[in-house]
């Protein structure tokens, strides 16, 4: 019950800044295809980031119209995942935004089982700890995202989901070097408004959206990290049958 009085609290709540933001959006979908057309075509680098604010604008509008539907926690309707795409664009974003300082690795397994979900969900959940990873390393680190295929009795690190064992999944693992999570913190970075940053960077919603975006799909998420040691996310998604589909080069 009190997790459905927060969802609905959040959904109140973005239901009355969503048309507002998707003015705003509107607007810097416009100004990205003036800017386009006076950007010289040969002006790689620049045309690159063009395309990059373009797409973000789009997946934001995309988001801002399940908010302003009152559907923000209604799942889509699921299609077949291509994590090997998903991945490419994120490390195209990541790349090109964040600080030069931030080494981005990525590692796709060849052949990856069927999954099913929404491509912007999952997106945007990913995009979610990629940022939190920046901000975990102020200095400067590596950020590694790897996915591949995972049978639970395979994974020591899972011995603990005895319920689950034998069942197979997609796993995404977001890896990161920064400052790490206290042991007595990690128990509560999933709960909603829980943040561990400073006023003003962080409202708590991140990671519990993130959750929430797994087990919609019935999934589910773990933690590891300690001071200084950097953070790992394991997110796991059931396959829909074991063949494997053959990725786009």
């Amino acid at each position: 019950m009190e997790r459905f009085r927060i969802f609905e609290r959040i959904n109140i709540l973005g239901c009355g800044v969503a048309h507002d933001l998707n003015n705003l959006l509107e607007q810097i979908v416009i100004s990205v295809s003036v800017l386009r057309s006076i950007t010289p075509a040969d002006d790689r680098k620049a045309q690159k980031l063009i395309a990059i604010i373009e797409s973000s604008a789009h997946r934001a509008g995309e988001v801002m119209k399940k908010i302003a539907t009152n559907s923000a926690y209604v799942i889509d309707e699921p299609q077949p995942l291509h994590f090997d795409q998903i991945i490419r664009d994120i490390e195209r974003a990541v790349s090109s935004t964040f600080p030069k300082e931030i080494q981005v690795d990525t590692d796709i397994e060849p052949s990856l089982w069927q999954t099913t979900g929404s491509p912007i969900d999952i997106y945007q959940a990913l995009i979610n700890l990629c940022i939190n990873a920046r901000d975990a390393m102020p200095d400067g680190g590596k950020l590694s995202i790897s996915v591949k295929n995972t049978i639970l009795d395979d994974d020591r690190r899972e011995t603990q989901q005895s319920r689950m064992n034998g069942k197979r999944y997609v796993c995404i693992r977001v890896a990161d070097t920064g400052v790490g999570i206290e042991q007595k913190q990690l128990q509560y970075v999933f709960e909603p408004y829980y943040t561990s940053k400073k006023a003003g960077k962080g409202n708590g919603l991140g990671l519990f959206n993130v959750r929430h975006t797994v087990e919609s799909y019935g999934g589910f998420i773990t933690v590891e990290s300690s001071p200084g040691q950097g953070t790992v996310f394991y997110l796991y998604f059931p396959i829909t049958n074991t063949t494997k589909y053959n990725q786009e080069g």
